[in-house]
């Protein structure tokens, strides 16, 4: 398992190479990032998202990295992971074209939601999901995404340190942690 799971409430959990919101609103207005981004409706509802002029529409989505894209508001799982990972190619069958967004098969989403679903603390989701795609061992292969992750990880840090409940201002800087 990773160490360094940083949760801030319930609903934010951290380790190098990857995040996720789990129920948090996010920004749905035109944006990017310089991570990837999986989103899954929590409640089994499509989620709406507009990527490269096409609308995806799908129970989960992928979008690659700086790619500007929109999301529906939704209570959703959004996981954000650096462009080094290299085990997202299998999930879509080979070399993955990143030139746009995709929607998710029925076998990645049971295996993200598995992780995430099934009354699953934050800390213990993030962890399990980082474990089971070595997160964490591609992401220390790659020199500039490791800077990057530890410049989220000492800013998550800093934020949890805050005794204040978590509010969406909050939620708001580390969504901004991931953008371009």
């Amino acid at each position: 398992m990773p160490g360094d799971v940083i949760t801030i409430g319930k609903n934010f959990g951290c380790t190098t190479g990857l995040a996720a919101f789990v129920g948090v609103p996010g920004k749905t207005g035109g944006h990017a990032h310089w991570t990837h981004q999986i989103a899954i409706d929590l409640d089994g509802k499509e989620i709406a998202c507009f990527c490269d002029g096409e609308w995806f529409k799908s129970q989960g989505v992928f979008v690659p990295c700086g790619h500007t894209h929109s999301v529906e508001p939704g209570r959703q799982v959004n996981l954000f992971f650096d462009k080094s990972v290299n085990w997202i190619d299998e999930i879509f069958g080979g070399k993955l074209d990143t030139a746009c967004a995709r929607v998710l098969d029925r076998d990645t989403l049971l295996g993200i939601q598995s992780c995430f679903f099934h009354s699953t603390d934050v800390r213990t989701g993030v962890a399990l999901f980082a474990n089971a795609f070595e997160l964490r061992t591609q992401t220390e292969e790659n020199p500039i995404e490791q800077k990057r992750w530890e410049t989220v990880m000492n800013k998550v840090k800093a934020l949890s340190a805050s005794p204040a409940e978590t509010d969406q201002d909050t939620y708001k800087q580390l969504g901004a942690l991931f953008a371009l």
